[in-house]
C-alpha cells in the first residue's frame, strides 16, 4: 500500500477529525448528523494516521510530493 496523503492534506484532515469530534461531543443525539460527523472522525483519524486513503486511490488521486531521484553520471 503506497501512501497518497501530502503533509497539506494531512494537516487538513487532522483540523477536519478536530471540528467533527466537537460536534459530535456536542450534540450526542442519535441523529443522522451525529453518524455522519462520527464516520467522518473515523474516516479522518484513519487516513491521517496512515496517510493513506482508498477514496485518492479509487480516484487516482496522490497529494504527497514525489522526491526526485536523480542519477549522477561520471
Amino acid at each position: 500500500m503506497e501512501t497518497n496523503i501530502g503533509r497539506v492534506d494531512q494537516l487538513i484532515r487532522v483540523a477536519t477529525l478536530i471540528i467533527a469530534s466537537v460536534f459530535f461531543l456536542m450534540h450526542r443525539d442519535s441523529g443522522i448528523i451525529s453518524t455522519i460527523a462520527g464516520i467522518i472522525v473515523i474516516y479522518s483519524f484513519m487516513t491521517a494516521l496512515t496517510k493513506y486513503s482508498p477514496v485518492w486511490e479509487i480516484l487516482n488521486i496522490s497529494t504527497e510530493k514525489k522526491i526526485k531521484q536523480t542519477v549522477e553520471k561520471n
